[in-house]
């Protein structure tokens, strides 16, 4: 607050500090008051305001050097502002933990299990309305249970007639026999 007024942000520490020590010095007057047997008199509440004075305007001092020091970089909103404006509607119900680089959904009762390079979650939400809500991302239902991104298959599988895809995370998904002609006409199996 000082410094944006031109004044050195160490004059505004100090003025906080001041000001705070008012009702701390109080405090401290009224509790010493109550725990000493004998009476605390109006030159002892002096002598408490400058210690607790002094030790709020040391704390503050200490503080701001040390957050000082902490390298800090301005936040790139530029970027985020892109990717929340790219993102599907979707990305929105993830936790933050999750990142936005999306691998594979999952029908599970009334959830949708949600995998993706950073881990996996659950999310309350019909899959048909995931569904719809990740139709611009480059990916396809290939199961009435299963949607999978197209840069996270790493190997296409046959098991006793069975497709399976193998995706980046080590997860296996099987490909329904109603889906595996929508597959092969866009070249993923």
């Amino acid at each position: 607050m000082a410094a944006s007024a031109g004044k050195p942000v160490w004059l505004g520490i100090v003025a906080g500090a001041l000001a705070a020590s008012v009702p701390g010095a109080g405090v401290v007057f009224l509790l010493e008051a109550w725990l000493d047997e004998a009476p605390a008199l109006a030159a002892d509440l002096l002598y408490i305001y400058a210690s607790v004075a002094l030790v709020h305007v040391t704390l503050g001092l200490v503080m701001r050097r040390l957050l000082s020091t902490v390298p800090t970089s301005p936040p790139d909103t530029s970027s985020r502002a892109n990717q929340a404006s790219s993102a599907p509607p979707f990305m929105a119900r993830l936790p933050s933990r999750l990142g936005h680089d999306l691998l594979h959904l999952k029908m599970q009762d009334h959830y949708v299990e949600v995998h993706t390079t950073e881990g996996s979650a659950l999310v309350l939400l019909r899959f048909r309305d995931a569904l719809r809500e990740v139709s611009a991302l480059p990916g396809m239902q290939v199961h009435r249970s299963h949607w999978v991104a197209k840069h996270a298959v790493a190997k296409v599988r046959r098991r006793e007639g069975r497709i399976l895809l193998a995706l980046t995370n080590g997860n296996e998904v099987p490909v329904s026999r109603s889906f595996a002609p929508t597959l092969k006409q866009h070249g993923w199996v």
